[in-house]
């Protein structure tokens, strides 16, 4: 049995590359919380599902609460 060298060193990524970068994601929370437009219209500017936009403010807002 092979072993793996990144599990055998802790480092491990799960999961599929984040489609929005911290900035990007930054600025999608700002334009949210402003109100000056939906959801959907967000998720146009960068490309990226409704979802998307969903989870970075909820990532924000879990970072604020901590």
């Amino acid at each position: 049995m092979t072993k793996n060298p990144a599990l055998m060193t802790g480092v491990r990524k799960q999961g599929a590359r984040r489609k929005l970068n911290e900035a990007d994601a930054a600025k999608a929370v700002r334009l949210y919380s402003a109100g000056d437009l939906t959801v959907d219209e967000i998720a146009d500017l960068f490309n990226v599902s409704r979802m998307t936009i969903y989870r970075a403010v909820w990532r924000n807002s879990k970072g604020a609460a901590a």
